[in-house]
């Protein structure tokens, strides 16, 4: 797994962008639709895995024309609560204006080879839709 200081410097960009959107959508009350991703990795990933498969996710998901706001990072060294859930070893939020752009997505060939690229090294995937 890459060390959260790397990840954290590859992603403080993409971590503005999301909050920059959220509050510019959250000004003029549009309708979002916030699509979260949780992967738990393989044992036999390696850190080189984990960090291809967060710039697959930036390099690739970013670039689809209705994504508006992307981030991607890794369990939080927080203080842990009986509700805290650190199985995961990367995460994936992707926020669209609404769910017709998120079927886009779904679809689309980017999506495609992001899922080809990574997922023989992901031992399960969770998915969170919310609007």
């Amino acid at each position: 797994r890459p060390s959260r200081s790397a990840l954290i410097l590859s992603w403080t960009v993409s971590k503005e962008s999301v909050a920059s959107y959220i509050l510019s959508i959250s000004k003029q009350s549009i309708i979002m639709l916030v699509h979260t991703v949780f992967f738990k990795f393989k044992e036999s990933a390696t850190e080189a895995d984990v960090q291809s498969c967060a710039d697959d996710a930036r390099n690739l998901l970013g670039k689809i024309e209705t994504v508006k706001a992307i981030y991607v990072g890794s369990p939080a060294d927080t203080t842990v609560r009986p509700v805290s859930v650190r199985d995961f070893g990367l995460s994936l939020t992707v926020v669209f204006e609404n769910i017709p752009d998120q079927d886009v997505y779904q679809v689309h060939p980017l999506h495609d080879e992001f899922i080809a690229n990574n997922k023989e090294n992901w031992g399960g995937v969770s998915v969170y839709d919310a609007d």
